[in-house]
């Protein structure tokens, strides 16, 4: 990043005092051809430079780095939510419910709710239940709740401590389980509020409407960053410092949202949300 900040910076200042030295009617005679290409090429860079800055793509852990700019940063990294257990205080981990928040996916050990509790209580699963039940109580409506309803958990792991919030995303109607991509926006609005609430930086969720939702992950990864980069850039928005987006990766290797298909959404995102 650091690089890509320094060509920008340097290739504009260059670019830019040349231009504004010699009227543009003039630069065919005072310019050689190799001169102006060495100029075209130096402003090529300072534009690459600031992309740089922008979008930055690395190949460790997390797929894709995105910085805003102002300590803004969105990490994309494929696994299981519970992969990531190197949270803190200031962390805020993120399991998505239903609005009836009684999400039987719990038992599943292979949903993103059921597969993390398990990691945290891996006797069973009573005491997360009686939790969430004994924040619910607290609301005064207990039936059912507004998309993009959070509740915090305080939870101690053998790693460290840090916080749940259990955000309602899919609607219940009897037996039918399902999501708009209008919920995931919501939820994610929810979710700023309550970073917002308790000073939390950062944040790890899953795709949230996917699975269960009914939602395709790829609509779920692009409401998602839709909403973390307006969040970001609204005078709201400064506690979004450290956003992560985990897309789940199966123990045989397959990505629910291929690569390529991973960084198509980045780019329209970034370009439709400046």
């Amino acid at each position: 990043m650091t690089k890509g900040i320094t060509i920008g910076i340097f290739g504009s200042l260059f670019a830019g005092l040349v231009l504004a030295l010699i009227p543009i009617d003039q630069w065919v005679n005072c310019f050689p051809l190799w001169l102006r290409i060495i100029i075209i090429a130096i402003i090529l860079l300072s534009c690459w430079g600031y992309k740089l800055y922008h979008m930055k793509i690395t190949n460790d852990k997390y797929s894709m780095n995105i910085n805003l700019g102002g300590n803004h940063i969105i990490n994309i990294a494929y696994g299981k939510i519970n992969d990531f257990q190197k949270y803190d205080e200031r962390t805020l981990v993120i399991l998505p419910a239903n609005d009836k928040f009684d999400d039987k996916c719990i038992e599943d050990p292979d949903s993103v709710l059921g597969s993390f509790v398990r990691s945290l209580f891996p006797n069973g699963n009573e005491d997360f239940k009686n939790d969430v039940r004994k924040e619910l109580e607290k609301r005064k409506n207990t039936k059912s709740f507004n998309i993009g309803e959070c509740i915090l958990l305080n939870v101690k792991s053998s790693v460290s401590e840090f916080k749940i919030g259990i955000v309602a995303v899919t609607h219940k109607e009897k037996n039918n389980i399902f999501a708009y991509s209008e919920n995931v926006m919501l939820a994610f609005k929810g979710i700023h509020e309550k970073m917002k609430e308790e000073q939390i930086t950062k944040v790890y969720m899953p795709l949230l409407g996917s699975g269960h939702g009914g939602l395709s992950p790829e609509l779920s990864l692009l409401c998602l960053l839709m909403s973390a980069i307006e969040q970001i850039r609204r005078p709201t928005g400064n506690m979004l410092r450290d956003v992560n987006i985990v897309i789940y990766k199966k123990d045989n290797g397959d990505r629910t949202v291929s690569i390529r298909r991973m960084k198509r959404i980045v780019k329209f995102a970034i370009n439709h949300c400046k």
